[in-house]
């Protein structure tokens, strides 16, 4: 009994050296700046931009993997994290998450909330602005938008990769980003030009809005893409872009169902370049909306239980594409802890 003891409370003051010593290399890892949502600013371009960062505080280690959430159209960080429940995913998977703002083509909107609504009133996460939206450089849609066209997206989320690396000691390659509606858009563009960046990007909703000749991966990533058979925003192009992804990713085995319910059907094409997949997943009647989860503000009709949980989903696949932390995660917590979906 003695030596059980012993053994406890050596094992306890080893992880609490660890843990110090992980706080001392990643200032980011102090107790009072984990479990929180804070604004980072950084630099990109000739311009101050900024994210939402959330370091979870189960994360007791430096380098753990990374996550770049985008906001859809008139939209911003808190509601966006609000509506996909970011935090929680983030505590469960052991990931660093962060949620830019993106730029309205109006008026300055530096929280991308309402005229009138400080931070403290944007982070309750039920504001959207119709009149300042703020939005993303994502192609042809966007290009003509005052103020947003001469934004260029693609080097923010380099940067903001860059200030996950430098503000909370994220591992630069297990990066992964997301978005929805206008910023699933982004992931489309992201997916062709920072390829490099990203292990693997999620569009959920939204349609590829530049030319397909000037999409050449130079590092192909794994790409999902979540439509609803009721969005007109991305369905006419669902098929189209699923294909052309799988052959510049140079994809050689034809399509694999990976996950079938009731209202959803998704396939994949495995044996592509440098090891990622090119995923579709198909929500039928579902409009733009992320799947499984319910939007409170303004209140949406429920989705049905069978639509797949296009966050988990989106993470539990990435999650072979990451490297390993360390230390290594616990098997029900942070990556690895799910059964791998096979392609």
């Amino acid at each position: 009994m003695m030596a059980c003891r012993w053994l406890s409370a050596a094992l306890a003051a080893i992880a609490l050296l660890h843990t110090a010593d992980a706080q001392a290399s990643c200032p980011a890892l102090a107790d009072d700046l984990r479990g929180r949502l804070r604004r980072v600013n950084f630099t990109s371009g000739n311009r101050t931009r900024a994210l939402m960062l959330y370091v979870p505080q189960s994360l007791s280690t430096a380098s753990a993997p990374g996550l770049l959430a985008f906001h859809g159209f008139h939209s911003n960080p808190w509601y966006f994290g609000r509506l996909i429940d970011i935090t929680s995913y983030a505590e469960r998977y052991g990931i660093v998450v962060g949620l830019p703002f993106g730029t309205s083509p109006t008026l300055e909107s530096e929280l991308c909330c309402p005229a009138g609504c400080d931070e403290a009133c944007c982070s309750k996460g039920d504001q959207l602005d119709i009149l300042r939206p703020c939005s993303w450089n994502v192609g042809r849609f966007t290009r003509w938008m005052p103020r947003v066209g001469r934004t260029d997206d693609v080097a923010m989320a380099r940067a903001a990769v860059d200030a996950l690396v430098r503000e909370a000691c994220v591992d630069r390659g297990s990066v992964m980003a997301l978005g929805f509606s206008l910023g699933g858009s982004m992931m489309h563009r992201l997916a062709c030009e920072a390829s490099d960046v990203f292990v693997g990007v999620a569009a959920i909703s939204g349609s590829i809005d530049i030319e397909a000749e000037r999409c050449a991966a130079s590092t192909p990533s794994a790409w999902i893409h979540f439509c609803g058979t009721g969005d007109f925003g991305c369905r006419r192009a669902a098929n189209s872009t699923y294909d052309m992804f799988a052959q510049r990713h140079g994809c050689a085995s034809p399509p694999s169902a990976t996950y079938i319910s009731a209202t959803t059907s998704c396939e994949a094409r495995s044996g592509c370049a440098g090891g990622a997949f090119v995923e579709r997943c198909l929500i039928a009647g579902l409009g733009d909306e992320v799947p499984g989860h319910q939007r409170q503000v303004p209140a949406f009709v429920p989705q049905p239980a069978t639509n797949v949980d296009a966050i988990k989903y989106a993470l539990d696949r990435f999650s072979t594409r990451l490297r390993p932390a360390v230390p290594p995660p616990a098997a029900d917590g942070a990556f690895g802890g799910q059964e791998e979906l096979q392609v």
